[in-house]
């Protein structure tokens, strides 16, 4: 807390005749009194301030009207803490996450919701989703950096995954390592290029990877990154169930690909 006082002006007036009089013994004692009257003007002024340099906690529970899209932009980095959740499942409700000049960094908590929406500069790292529903429809792009996702299965539902864009860079210039571990199936919306990064990491721990009438296709890096590791530039996958993979161009440098109890198509 500042306090400032300031003197503004100061008006005298008078004295004026003073006023008289006598006392004592035949008026011996003889008095003059004098007045007059000064005005002073200040002003106090007190500022108090908050320091506000400090991260702002944001709590989000979504919207009761069963189209809760939640929207976070920011132009530095996006921690997450805690959950941020949609009030229901569908179509209707997404979570969208841009950091236009950082990275998306899950430092606890988890999404909660069926459409989930991520674009950042500089990353998208160790991002937790729960899905409300059996499918999580997915797009996380990053321009630099890796994008890391981990989708978890609510109670009772299947986990599975369906990707729009999963690049770290764009879809034929990779930029970073991508990662996508899913509860269930992992499959894509179209027919164009739905992961893309030097090296890509897909696990579906209880479901299959691409389908026979659509694999996934991917943009694998095509020069080794880093000397020292072979896998730095590469495409691996497990799954549970059968796995289907195509590059779209150039060379797929695969590492480690396979199926606990299924075919595997290259």
């Amino acid at each position: 807390v500042i306090y400032e006082n300031t003197k503004l002006d100061e008006n005298r007036v008078g004295p004026g005749e003073p006023e008289r009089w006598s006392t004592g013994f035949l008026g011996w004692f003889k008095w003059e009194k004098y007045t007059w009257t000064v005005k002073t003007g200040t002003t106090q002024q007190y500022v108090a301030s908050v320091k506000a340099d400090k991260p702002i906690s944001i709590s989000f529970i979504g919207n009761a009207d069963g189209n809760s899209n939640i929207g976070v932009t920011s132009a530095g980095n996006i921690n997450l803490t805690n959950n941020i959740t949609s009030a229901s499942g569908g179509m209707g409700s997404v979570i969208d996450i841009n950091s236009t000049g950082g990275a998306i960094n899950q430092l606890g908590g988890s999404l909660i919701g069926d459409n989930i929406y991520m674009s950042a500069a500089k990353g998208i790292n160790d991002v937790q989703i729960t899905s409300i529903g059996d499918t999580v429809n997915l797009n996380a792009v990053s321009s630099s950096g890796d994008v890391g996702v981990t989708v978890n299965a609510a109670y009772g539902t299947d986990g599975n995954v369906v990707i729009g864009n999963l690049f770290a860079g764009t879809a034929d210039n990779p930029a970073g390592d991508v990662s996508l571990t899913a509860y269930g199936n992992i499959t894509q919306s179209d027919t164009d290029t739905s992961v893309s990064g030097n090296r890509i990491d897909l696990v579906s721990a209880n479901g299959a990877i691409g389908t026979d009438s659509q694999a996934i296709i991917v943009h694998g890096g095509q020069e080794i990154v880093d000397a020292t590791d072979s896998l730095s530039t590469s495409v691996n996958a497990q799954a549970k169930g059968d796995i289907n993979l195509t590059q779209d161009s150039g060379d797929m440098r695969h590492g480690r690909v396979y199926s606990d109890s299924g075919d595997v198509t290259i």
